[in-house]
């Protein structure tokens, strides 16, 4: 062999070796979402041909990126995103971030002596996820709740969560998320107050649940103390008046129904306060009409005026 065939022979050894022929292309993209399909890059592997950006070399590297499709039309071959994947993977999505975010706030509100504050924030992430996945999102997302306070908290206060602020507040997101799925955006007036007085009914059962739970930690009956208290207010009551006196003990059905109305009746007003907070969150966050009450609905429609 002459000289310059060996030189050649040796140029075309070193370049295989360094893969600048023959080198297999390599995916560097990823699917984000529909209408996004592949389109080739040019530009070789070789650090002393980038300059050669935007010319196809003889020897560079096939490198498959990713654009719009409106950009890459005429590259050949799609690659399509189902819609239906793609909302299962943002509910997942979303349905981890708030739940880490309400054991947030559930640590802030115990650790701070804020557990009254906070309460009317901790429903919020559930009422967010039933409004915009569903029913079924908010159940599951309550679950995921409880399993990561029950890991970081322990399981005392994850079922204290779950009975006094998780089991309201997914009531409450499936009747919106079924008044938003039947008529898109739900006609104000309509339902609402059935909405509250079930919501309410759903946290006494979760109130009553709790106070059974820690009778069964501490092993005494807290519903007995409650009954105590109750009859001590009757008591006092009447001398004030000056009613005549009942008979003591009083009836336990008598205490039972005074504390599950009481219960119903604190539960209706704070529930209230919940539902007409978080609707006013809804409605200014996605546009989403919940049912609610005509002149509550023309107060968020109304427009501040400018420099107010």
């Amino acid at each position: 062999h002459t000289r310059q065939d060996k030189f050649r022979m040796g140029a075309a050894g070193l370049a295989g070796a360094r893969g600048w022929r023959r080198a297999p292309p390599r995916a560097t993209g990823l699917r984000i979402g529909e209408g996004w399909r592949s389109a080739v890059d040019p530009r070789p592997s070789c650090p002393a041909s980038r300059r050669r950006w935007g010319g196809r070399s003889s020897w560079g590297t096939l490198r498959t990126v990713w654009r719009p499709a409106q950009s890459a039309s005429a590259a050949g071959g799609s690659v399509s995103v189902d819609h239906g994947e793609w909302k299962r993977v943002e509910g997942l999505t979303e349905r981890s971030m708030f739940a880490a975010l309400t054991a947030l706030l559930y640590l802030v509100g115990f650790s701070f002596r804020l557990e009254g504050y906070m309460g009317y924030i901790l429903p919020l992430p559930i009422i967010l996820m039933g409004v915009r996945h569903g029913a079924r999102s908010c159940w599951s997302t309550l679950a995921l709740i409880s399993v990561l306070q029950t890991v970081l908290f322990g399981p005392v206060r994850a079922a204290s969560f779950v009975c006094v602020h998780g089991f309201y507040s997914a009531v409450l997101a499936t009747f919106w998320s079924k008044s938003l799925a039947g008529r898109g955006d739900a006609a104000a007036g309509r339902g609402w107050l059935a909405i509250i007085l079930v919501t309410a009914v759903s946290r006494v059962v979760g109130l009553v649940g709790s106070i059974f739970l820690l009778s069964w930690l501490i092993g005494d009956n807290i519903l007995a103390l409650i009954f105590s208290g109750i009859e001590n207010l009757f008591e006092q009551f009447f001398s004030v008046v000056g009613l005549p006196y009942l008979q003591f003990p009083l009836p336990t059905g008598l205490l039972a129904t005074t504390f599950f109305g009481l219960a119903v009746l604190s539960s209706t007003a704070y529930v209230a306060i919940i539902y007409y907070m978080h609707a006013s969150v809804v409605y200014k966050t996605s546009g989403k009409r919940v049912p609610m009450p005509a002149f509550f609905e023309s107060r968020l429609n109304r427009r501040r005026p400018l420099g107010v």
